[in-house]
């Protein structure tokens, strides 16, 4: 578990700084995980890193072709399915793609740049007018063109699941269930 909050704490920092997740961490993060899992459990442990870096991938490769995350992010949930397994992934992914609608909300509401509100009105007039959608992407300087590092919503939805997957055990062996 440390090793895969270190991953992603490494990643939010370095997509902070410099808005890029290198191929070092993210791909030697998913060989480190496999190994780790294979090194641990055999056959299974290499089955569920597998299985959780596909659900990892899947999970953000749309975001990807719509333009709404990087690769990096893509290939980072896919290293942290490959320590925590395609169950847990799943929460991950759903944690990050949630927290990361927050932060565009967030930033729709209170960033700085010229307003979306206007665009998103012309969007709404011509659905009613016409009764199909039509959607004009921001402008440069519009507050949504604005990107922000993508891996730190992917590490708070992967402390969630962390969280969620090992809370009940914790509390079993404590006798709190």
């Amino acid at each position: 578990m440390m090793t895969v909050l270190v991953l992603v704490t490494a990643a939010a920092v370095i997509d902070w700084r410099s808005r890029r997740i290198p191929n070092l961490l993210t791909l030697g993060g998913a060989f480190a995980g496999l190994a780790l899992q294979t090194g641990f459990n055999g056959l299974d442990g290499t089955q569920a890193a597998l299985g959780g870096w596909a659900v990892g991938f899947a999970l953000l490769v749309p975001g990807y072709v719509l333009g709404q995350t990087g690769a990096g992010d893509v290939k980072l949930m896919g290293a942290i399915g490959t320590f925590i397994g395609p169950a847990t992934t799943l929460i991950a992914g759903l944690s990050s793609i949630l927290g990361g609608a927050l932060v565009a909300l967030l930033i729709a509401l209170f960033g700085r740049g010229a307003s979306p509100w206007g665009r998103f009105g012309n969007m709404l007039r011509c659905l009613l007018a016409t009764g199909k959608a039509a959607y004009v992407p921001p402008q440069a300087g519009e507050v949504m063109a604005l990107s922000f590092p993508y891996a730190l919503a992917i590490a708070a939805g992967t402390v969630v699941a962390l969280w969620y997957s090992v809370l009940p055990e914790f509390m079993k062996t404590w006798s709190l269930m």
